[in-house]
């Protein structure tokens, strides 16, 4: 399988779904293995993740779906897998995190250093997140603690043993990063490009995102620090960006999604991973995910015709019964879960609120989306 490189090359066409006006996802970037060809089947989907050369969302009915590459098995979703709350996609391996609170990985192929697998010695029978790197990973317990297993020649799977009690994990090429209860950030793993030195800036972090070689932090004032390689100005983050509400990190570019639905991103444009505009032509945005060379978007259900409606988990444009018992399901679950939607990774009581608020039809027949 090619692997695109890390540099400019000839310009090649952008993969934008040529169905993409009828489906609630979109995806756009490198598209050499299909990953940007959305089916049909991912339409309501409430939240989507990429891995190198594949995709994954988790669709209104808490089932699983990838598509694009599948040499290594990593987009062949096991029939047993039931209802999932969370994907992650790695160079060949994919991983979920199901609504009983366990976590199934599969794939990986000759790349398998054992992240395709669920190793009884991880003990995560009870998880809150689910994090994919390359070749790695990392687990958020419900009990607070970490977790990691595969590849571990940088020792990414060498969780601190001073880490404490965490809130958000993630995963990058060959390191690992988690979000302390306190709001700081503790990185391991490979270090060359700082990724693992969080700046003093780095505080009252709710969660993040690790690209390639680089991390990505919300704060708690929805303001965003960024570190580590920026080769492809990934760490710039814009003058003025507004409220953030949610972080994606590609290899080597950056993806937001505003508290008003607006998805904006950064850094690397080899592959147009980061031509938002083209490809939503001023859609917003419910969630955000990203691959290596690639970017997702769940369009936003509209409230009144514009603005997005998060509270309705369904995709039916009414925020009733059935948004409230998949909140309920996903209670106490971490970052990454669509039922929390204050994004402060922790699906409780402060979302239940924003939901009960929210209460009733999002708006009538939505406009024509482009």
């Amino acid at each position: 399988m090619p692997k695109p490189p890390f540099h400019f090359v000839a310009p090649v066409a952008i993969a934008i779904s040529a169905s993409a006006s009828a489906q609630s996802v979109v995806a756009f970037g490198w598209n050499a293995n299909g990953q940007c060809t959305v089916p049909s089947a991912a339409t309501g989907a409430k939240a989507v993740a990429g891995g190198w050369y594949h995709s994954l969302a988790v669709r209104s009915t808490n089932t699983c779906l990838a598509w694009g590459a599948n040499i290594y098995g990593q987009s062949a979703v096991p029939a047993s897998l039931g209802a999932v709350t969370q994907v992650a996609g790695g160079f060949a391996h994919s991983i979920a995190l199901t609504s009983t609170f366990n976590v199934v990985a599969w794939g990986g192929g000759e790349y398998n250093y054992g992240q395709g697998t669920v190793p009884a010695s991880a003990n995560v029978s009870s998880a809150r997140q689910v994090a994919a790197g390359k070749f790695h990973n990392v687990v958020l317990r419900t009990a607070y603690t970490v977790a990691a297993w595969g590849l571990n020649t940088d020792l990414q799977c060498n969780v601190p043993v001073t880490l404490g009690q965490v809130k958000a994990v993630g995963a990058g090429d060959a390191f690992s990063s988690a979000v302390q209860i306190t709001g700081r950030v503790v990185g391991w793993g490979t270090n060359q490009n700082g990724q693992c030195t969080a700046p003093s800036a780095a505080s009252q972090v709710t969660t993040i995102a690790c690209g390639g070689r680089h991390v990505v932090a919300l704060r708690a004032d929805q303001t965003l620090v960024a570190w580590g390689d920026n080769s492809s100005s990934q760490c710039t983050i814009p003058a003025e960006l507004g409220a953030v509400g949610q972080v994606a990190a590609g290899n080597a570019h950056t993806v937001v999604m505003l508290t008003d639905g607006t998805v904006l991103a950064w850094g690397d444009n080899t592959y147009g991973q980061t031509n938002v505009q083209q490809a939503l032509a001023g859609a917003l945005g419910s969630r955000i995910g990203a691959g290596a060379f690639h970017t997702l978007v769940v369009k936003a259900p509209l409230l009144g015709g514009s603005m997005p409606c998060p509270a309705d988990l369904t995709g039916d444009r009414e925020v009733d019964g059935q948004d409230l018992g998949l909140l309920l399901a996903s209670w106490g679950n971490g970052a990454g879960d669509p039922a929390d939607l204050d994004v402060d990774g922790d699906v409780d009581g402060a979302d239940l609120g924003e939901m009960l608020a929210a209460w009733g039809p999002c708006g009538g027949t939505p406009p024509a989306q482009p």
